[in-house]
């Protein structure tokens, strides 16, 4: 049996779309819980800036917002300055995703 890290790392390697919606399921089960909400967030995005492209990275993102309008709030995230700092620039360059399709 593979812990939930484990689970995580692996359906990673099966690819970035893979991950963006089984993280997706997951993520929907656990969605208007608030404070656990947005801790799960967090620990997906650390494994998103550790683990995939700025474009992969972008995609994912652009996926929970806009196919599964995830109510993600920058100010409950205790890593948003670190993906900012990351993906700010890449998401700015293009123009806030617009140019991003989604998975």
């Amino acid at each position: 049996m593979l812990t939930a890290s484990q689970e995580q790392f692996w359906n990673a390697l099966k690819g970035p779309e893979f991950y963006c919606h089984q993280r997706a399921n997951e993520l929907t089960a656990i969605r208007g819980r608030g404070k656990r909400f947005h801790q799960a967030i967090d620990q997906s995005l650390k494994f998103i800036i550790d683990n995939f492209s700025q474009m992969d990275g972008c995609r994912i993102l652009h996926t929970w917002l806009r196919v599964y309008e995830f109510p993600i709030n920058p100010c409950k995230l205790t890593i948003y300055d670190e993906f900012h700092n990351q993906f700010g620039k890449f998401i700015m360059e293009n123009d806030n995703l617009k140019n991003i399709k989604a998975f």
